[in-house]
């Protein structure tokens, strides 16, 4: 009676689910069933359900019957607007340009938004032959018109052996083809910016913005992989991090300290809190202010699916803190699935979606279990050793729910995770209020450079750390191949552990319960 309680306090968790395996088999069979078909099925199911309200219990398994048709007509619908045929000629096409270009060898790699041609109003992946001798190709910038002739084709995969499916991701954030472009074959243009839709605009100009941050740091003297580190832990650019960087911080286990996520949303929420503070109706329009700063942070580093994820959630738990109502943070994690899902169910595929999700969802349902292992009274006698074992019982629910993904997607697992988040965690805090700190200076120049110093010395301190954890024996454990059975065989069996152990403390805390009575019932009778 009570897990049912408890199950019904987390209605929105069953609605996720069910929209979650909507979109499954929608994946899987919905191409058997016409866009049609799968409409009529949703409105035949919510208008049954909602002639069905003298029946509760039919009524709840209609509408849920209901979500996952919905689920499956979502994917559907996406599917059919992905669904191009890319054209077999050379084309003459106009676009531009809405990434900052990276050069990689003889290549300068770019995004580019089409303005006419077969392909106009998608996005492609673009590679630039450069011609060295002329450098013409400096002139290819953020937000440049190009004309290019080029053949565009179907994304192919550079994983072949991997579960990553690089050409679905590819999907998942717009990209429906890619181009090489050889030196000889475009020329800048000029352009209406009117020509972009409103949203690409906007996109357009948070992508101008960040560029002149990033500018910032390199006029402030971080360079090379300081910049990188900085770079990716403040704005989430994370393209000119090396692969040996790449490889320090997955073999410690620190990966997640460089993509945006829940960590460094709720470090930036805390930090803008503290410097505009306010109660009363004056708190709630700083409340406002916080969230619309949040949003246009998130809107300025590319909206990552961890980075949406946290921003969704902050902004529900802001409203329900508003209307003095009890956060419930399962509901709120299923609501903010939900959203993402109905807006781009691609996104379940997304490896950062799943990483994220599955992190929040074993540190909700996990934390105070775990963070009971060590009694209470034993913690109280110092508050930094609360505060490690704190950190310590995070990182082990958040390892609970990802190792199993990280092992399926990359084949590794991290043996020191804990002592990485102990140094990992406080350091990446620091360096972002340093980082926020040192742009808030710039009418200080010199004191800007100290701190910008500062945030260099920070960050080669954090590298060189993970560097030292990375060359530990058995830092890692190596090429692991897991199906997807396994995943779920896997996370059955951390589940049976968890129980295991619940249930042995559980009776543990009875019996001192029991010994504590029998002690007080024999001094009862000696007095």
């Amino acid at each position: 009676m009570k897990a049912l309680n408890r199950l019904q306090l987390y209605p929105l968790v069953k609605v996720a689910a069910v929209l979650i395996l909507g979109i499954t088999l929608g994946d899987r069979i919905g191409h058997v069933l016409p866009l049609s078909v799968m409409l009529g099925l949703t409105i035949l199911s919510l208008i049954v359900s909602l002639g069905s309200g003298k029946w509760p219990q039919v009524q709840s398994f209609m509408i849920l019957f209901t979500v996952l048709f919905v689920g499956m007509f979502c994917l559907a619908v996406k599917k059919e607007k992905m669904d191009i045929h890319l054209p077999v000629s050379v084309q003459s096409t106009e676009a531009v340009v809405v990434s900052t270009p990276l050069s990689k060898g003889k290549i300068l790699q770019c995004d580019l938004y089409v303005l006419s041609g077969s392909l106009c109003g998608k996005k492609v992946k673009a590679s630039f032959l450069r011609d060295t001798i002329e450098n013409h190709y400096q002139s290819i910038q953020l937000g440049s018109g190009i004309r290019i002739q080029s053949f565009f084709t179907p994304v192919t995969s550079f994983y072949p052996h991997s579960h990553f499916d690089y050409c679905r991701w590819m999907k998942i954030y717009g990209y429906d083809a890619q181009t090489f472009v050889n030196a000889h074959n475009w020329q800048t243009m000029r352009f209406d910016t009117k020509l972009l839709p409103r949203i690409e605009r906007l996109k357009l100009a948070a992508q101008r913005v960040r560029a002149n941050l990033l500018e910032q740091y390199d006029l402030l003297g971080l360079a090379d992989q300081d910049y990188a580190i900085v770079s990716a832990m403040t704005l989430g650019d994370k393209s000119l991090l090396s692969n040996e960087t790449k490889k320090v911080y997955s073999i410690s286990g620190a990966s997640h300290v460089l993509a945006l996520s829940g960590l460094h949303l709720s470090i930036i929420f805390g930090l803008l809190a503290f410097v505009f503070g306010g109660k009363g109706s004056k708190g709630m329009m700083h409340l406002v202010a916080i969230l619309l700063a949040i949003w246009i942070y998130v809107f300025l580093t590319g909206m990552s699916s961890s980075v949406m994820r946290s921003a969704i959630m902050l902004t529900f738990y802001t409203f329900i803190s508003m209307l003095h109502r009890e956060k419930t943070s399962l509901n709120a994690l299923a609501l903010t699935a939900i959203v993402m899902l109905l807006w781009n169910p691609l996104s379940l595929w997304d490896i950062s979606f799943q990483m994220s999700f599955m992190a929040v969802f074993a540190i909700l349902l996990l934390y105070q279990f775990i963070a009971q292992w060590i009694p209470q009274h034993w913690l109280s006698r110092s508050s930094v050793i609360g505060k490690v074992w704190g950190t310590m019982a995070v990182s082990l629910a958040a390892q609970a729910g990802t190792a199993p993904l990280v092992a399926y997607y990359f084949g590794r697992f991290s043996s020191y995770f804990l002592v990485t988040n102990l140094i990992a965690i406080p350091l990446t805090i620091v360096i972002l209020y340093v980082s926020a700190t040192m742009f808030a200076l710039s009418i200080f120049p010199l004191i800007q450079r100290w701190v910008a110093w500062g945030l260099s010395w920070l960050s080669q301190l954090l590298n060189d750390s993970l560097a030292v954890i990375a060359s530990w024996p058995g830092a890692s454990v190596e090429n692991i191949h897991l199906n997807l059975v396994q995943v779920i065989l896997i996370y059955g069996m951390i589940g049976m552990v968890l129980g295991l152990i619940y249930f042995i403390q559980k009776g543990y805390r009875q019996s001192l319960n029991y010994s504590t009575r029998g002690r007080d019932a024999c001094t009862n009778r000696q007095v």
